[in-house]
């Protein structure tokens, strides 16, 4: 999450069917530099965690993306972290859209109504879809780093009447 002073992240890896801790790691950084650094220094721990906790030691061998650029493995990641907060940021909009139609004498017509309405409803829509695929390119930049690169993980999220689901998929170190 991106906040004033910098960034605070917490990953963890859990089981969903037993809804065990695998493995699990949290900092605060000031700059996006050093959040680059601590990924690239914990996701192998957390990949070497998941893989003890999985029982499948031997899959040390797996290949790395040791040779694909920091930045470059990170970008669905930094890209899902902008997308959130501009969706946050719609999300705020639409709130204030709504307190503005709740406000006594703020519109002298209908259509002013109907318009702050509108707009409301887009900024709303547009806030949840924002914030739902930057979640994805945050998942997916996540396996990416603790996959390694390994054929195709992969993020999606969907949504139905009830809200909506965020699956992680891919071959598992």
């Amino acid at each position: 999450m991106k906040g004033e002073s910098g960034y605070t992240v917490t990953l963890r890896i859990i089981g969903t069917s037993s809804s065990q801790e695998f493995a699990s790691a949290s900092g605060r950084f000031s700059r996006e530099s050093a959040l680059l650094d601590w990924l690239d220094e914990t996701m192998p721990q957390l990949a070497s965690k998941l893989r003890k906790a999985l029982g499948r030691e031997d899959a040390a061998a797996v290949s790395s993306s040791a040779g694909v650029p920091t930045l470059v493995r990170w970008t669905p990641a930094f890209v899902g972290v902008v997308a959130v907060g501009i969706g946050v940021t719609f999300l705020a909009l639409s709130q204030d859209a709504a307190k503005q139609l709740k406000t006594p004498g703020r519109f002298t017509s209908s259509a002013d109504i109907e318009a702050t309405a509108q707009r409301g409803n887009t900024f709303q829509l547009t806030g949840w879809i924002l914030t739902g695929v930057g979640t994805a390119a945050i998942a997916a930049g996540v396996l990416w780093g603790l996959l390694g690169g390994q054929p195709p993980a992969h993020a999606s999220l969907m949504f139905d009447s009830h809200g909506g689901y965020l699956t992680l998929g891919g071959t598992w170190p």
